[in-house]
């Protein structure tokens, strides 16, 4: 079932009922994901949840949290009606991963914006520490290259013309956070813009790799996860983004930003997806 909340109603309906269903404040919810309807609890609301950490680990999709500024990941075109001209696309595509040419990418999960002292923080970020690390236990387990990538800045960076200084280079701030369960063979591309491809040796690290599928998660879903999107597409990859490992500034630009990711630059899906089919693979390849 879905659980649709806004102002003034809560409606429970199922996701086949979703498509162009309206509640009292006048917002349209949209259950497409990848293409396909699928029945899950969704709980839209502007104030904050509680989350269970440990639900990744144990293989189930937790309730989705939203606190003020963390918008919540697990939506996609919550009150967008789809626009005729975005969907004018081709079908889409069943998800399919080949563990030898995947990797997955986390974008500017560092200290300056997700943790106290942190001079760009985004409030309620760490909702996404579980469902990454479920990804990145899944990712080492399968021998999938993971690509960190962080904003590595001098103090005259022309880049401080648009944004205040942060992650300054060799300071606390540009460092990847220590909730992420990282990995010795993890792979660390410093960048200086938002794009993680733009001016970095990430596309070199990727095809002496081989790889042709990338899975982009982090922050934030309109800027530099969008950014570094619209790159991997751009080079010839299949950008894989799950909804639930991408936070974005607000409601609006997460639910713009997949949107546009999913009707022209790569495939929007739910993490457990991914999951589910990183594990069918590893037992094939062990068996």
């Amino acid at each position: 079932m879905l659980l649709h909340a806004c102002p003034r109603s809560v409606v429970t309906i199922t996701m086949r009922q979703a498509l162009d269903t309206r509640c009292a404040s006048g917002s349209v919810c949209h259950g497409r994901v990848s293409g396909r309807l699928e029945e899950q609890r969704w709980l839209r609301t502007c104030t904050p949840l509680m989350e269970s950490p440990k639900a990744w680990e144990k293989g189930q999709r937790p309730r989705q949290v939203h606190a003020r500024g963390a918008v919540p990941p697990d939506t996609q075109g919550v009150s967008m009606a789809p626009d005729t001209f975005s969907e004018q696309r081709m079908p889409e595509r069943p998800l399919e991963l080949d563990l030898t040419r995947t990797a997955v990418i986390v974008v500017d999960m560092v200290n300056e914006f997700f943790e106290p002292g942190g001079k760009m923080v985004l409030e309620g970020g760490t909702v996404l520490y579980a469902p990454v690390n479920a990804l990145l236990d899944a990712a080492h387990q399968a021998h999938i290259p993971v690509l960190y990538t962080n904003q590595w800045l001098r103090p005259d960076d022309a880049l401080f013309k648009k944004r205040i200084p942060h992650c300054l280079m060799h300071t606390w701030g540009a460092h990847i956070v220590d909730a992420l369960h990282r990995a010795p063979e993890d792979i660390v591309v410093p960048k200086r813009r938002y794009s993680a491809f733009f001016g970095t040796d990430l596309d070199l690290h990727l095809r002496e790799r081989t790889i042709a599928t990338v899975i982009v998660t982090g922050v934030v879903t309109n800027i530099c996860v969008r950014s570094t999107v619209h790159d991997a597409f751009f080079l010839g990859y299949e950008a894989v983004v799950p909804v639930e490992c991408v936070a974005a500034t607000s409601p609006q630009a997460q639910e713009t930003s997949l949107y546009d990711i999913a009707t022209h630059y790569g495939m929007v899906v739910h993490l457990d997806e991914v999951l589910n089919r990183l594990r069918v693979l590893e037992i094939d390849r062990t068996s």
